[in-house]
């Protein structure tokens, strides 16, 4: 994975703002629970389009994306090829591999849908995020914002909003340590 100059300069910083000692902060789970099953939703439409248009290595992808957000999803384990092994967790056969993608002509449509269900995804995080105002969520959401950051790394768009974030965040915990 490779971070662009100016967002590895915004990440570095992000960490370096100061922490809350003590007690762990708790998440605003809700508003971000909502973001994550929307996003899991667009995920497994955008897997269906692929099988249909003959984009199986797209599919499987999509579905591995998948699985990071809805652990359990049947669909997803099946065309992966998970099993659960003696002790109950879920184990990848050893000799799946990749499916190709029949209709390369089809892959910028992939593309666009996916880039649309990313950008709807990183736009809802971001929204929640802005609204921070209390102490202990900030914690919370510098995690959050280095999570964004390390499942779009290559994103303009989060670069750009984790500038602002951490420009908020910041002037958020000068003004609390007042």
């Amino acid at each position: 994975m490779r971070v662009h100059g100016s967002m590895a300069a915004s990440l570095v910083l992000v960490l370096m703002l100061p922490w809350t000692q003590g007690a762990e902060a708790e998440p605003p789970s809700g508003p971000l629970d909502v973001a994550r099953t929307a996003y899991a939703s667009q995920l497994r439409e955008l897997a269906v389009w692929s099988h249909k248009n003959k984009l199986y290595g797209k599919r499987d992808e999509t579905y591995a994306r998948l699985l990071q957000y809805e652990p359990d999803d049947a669909k997803a384990r099946k065309w992966l090829k998970y099993k659960r092994d003696e002790e109950g967790t879920w184990q990848q056969d050893a000799r799946y591999k990749p499916p190709p993608n029949r209709m390369k002509r089809r892959l910028p449509a992939y593309e666009e849908q996916r880039a649309k269900a990313d950008t709807a995804y990183i736009e809802s995080v971001v929204r929640i995020l802005s609204t921070l105002e209390s102490r202990p969520d900030l914690d919370w959401g510098q995690k959050t914002l280095v999570d964004l950051v390390a499942e779009f790394p290559q994103s303009e768009q989060v670069a750009r909003n984790l500038r602002r974030l951490r420009l908020r965040i910041h002037a958020a915990a000068w003004a609390a340590a007042d």
